[in-house]
């Protein structure tokens, strides 16, 4: 069993593909994939290219991932985070886990491990937010080089919690 961390913006998109204990087996970037900045047909183009680098650079086929779980800038509206689905959740199979949340999200979850706090992003765009609590509380902090790692690391959690 294997995770997909997608972490989204503007300008680039970093993915990394796991195995179950955490251990990076493939890396890639390609470009951006906030629907706010690149049309979808683009995204999609993005998130094809990203999955065949992590594919081929790892030898791992994607029938063998149970979850992808992607932050993406821009992925706050309903509409967009419903289109950034369709886009992602179409070149997997129907027994792929694909969740969409919004990047600010992800970066609360790396600077918090999942205890309450608040994160402000100032960068291409702004976003504030915050939580009293995270359901999720399992992470190793120095073990995490980036927001693609907590991304990865929160599939291993979602898959936790749907298979409990």
């Amino acid at each position: 069993m294997y995770f997909i961390g997608i972490d989204g913006g503007g300008t680039k998109t970093k993915g990394i593909l796991a195995d179950r204990r955490g251990n990076i087996l493939s890396e890639a970037t390609v470009g951006p994939t906030n629907p706010n900045s690149a049309k979808m047909e683009r995204i999609k183009e993005e998130f094809g290219t990203l999955l065949q680098t992590l594919k081929s650079t790892s030898g791992i086929h994607l029938s063998e991932v149970a979850i992808v779980f992607a932050g993406i800038s821009g992925a706050e509206h309903p509409a967009a985070k419903g289109a950034l689905q369709l886009a992602l959740g179409s070149l997997f199979s129907e027994n792929v886990k694909v969740v969409i949340t919004n990047d600010a999200i992800t970066a609360l979850y790396s600077g918090t491990m999942g205890k309450p706090g608040i994160v402000q992003i100032a960068g291409t765009g702004r976003m504030m937010q915050s939580r009293r609590s995270i359901q999720v509380q399992w992470a190793n902090r120095a073990s995490c080089r980036s927001p693609a790692q907590v991304q990865s690391r929160m599939a291993l959690i979602t898959t936790k919690r749907w298979t409990v």
